[in-house]
């Protein structure tokens, strides 16, 4: 099997671009996380092996940020 098999690189690209858009927010207003890294708010699981990819933030997400979270995905990822 094809190591690279879940590898798409549109998405690769939007998630590096949404994960730095959130990292420069929380930075700009001053937000430090404690549980997780800004590498792990945004979520993904694939609902078929070649369909569509779920984004979301992470279940632990705290919610003073979610809501920015959300806003990011929207963003990065509306077709």
């Amino acid at each position: 099997m094809n190591k690279d098999f879940f590898r798409r690189p549109d998405f690769d690209k939007r998630l590096k671009k949404a994960t730095e858009t959130l990292r420069n927010y929380l930075a700009e207003k001053d937000y430090e996380l404690t549980e997780l890294k800004v590498e792990e708010l945004i979520q993904w699981n694939d609902v078929t092996s070649n369909g569509p990819r779920n984004v979301y933030p992470h279940n632990e997400c705290p919610t003073e940020i979610a809501n920015i979270v959300n806003q990011i995905i929207e963003q990065e990822f509306k077709e």
